[in-house]
């Protein structure tokens, strides 16, 4: 009920630059953790999600950014085992690029 509202509310306007807004939010995401050095695990189209390969415990890095206020990533280890050291990164039309910046740049800190 409460999403029916929600799209109700933004309208088909509203629901299509969300959905864009997402695309380019999580291409941007993706293009940075590149450039940082992470591997972005799947290729191809990505919607709010990515998943990147760290040199370090997801578990770990997360307790570092928690530290400093920042909710990192899920520990796909801990579903899928080969996929140890492999964060869900999600990115939604509210997050800021400076967001995406400051999340790429302490997680590679923490490497």
């Amino acid at each position: 009920l409460a999403a029916s509202v929600a799209m109700t509310a933004l309208g088909k306007q509203g629901v299509r630059e969300m959905a864009k807004q997402n695309i380019v939010k999580t291409r941007y995401a993706k293009n940075a953790f590149e450039a940082a050095g992470f591997t972005v695990t799947y290729q191809g189209a990505h919607f709010n999600e990515i998943v990147v390969k760290t040199n370090k415990s997801v578990t770990e890095i997360n307790k570092g950014l928690i530290e400093i206020g920042i909710i990192g990533g899920f520990d796909l280890g801990r579903v899928y085992p080969e996929l140890e050291n492999h964060a869900l990164i999600a990115v939604t039309e509210l997050r800021t690029k400076e967001e995406i910046d400051t999340l790429v740049a302490e997680m590679g800190a923490l490497q």
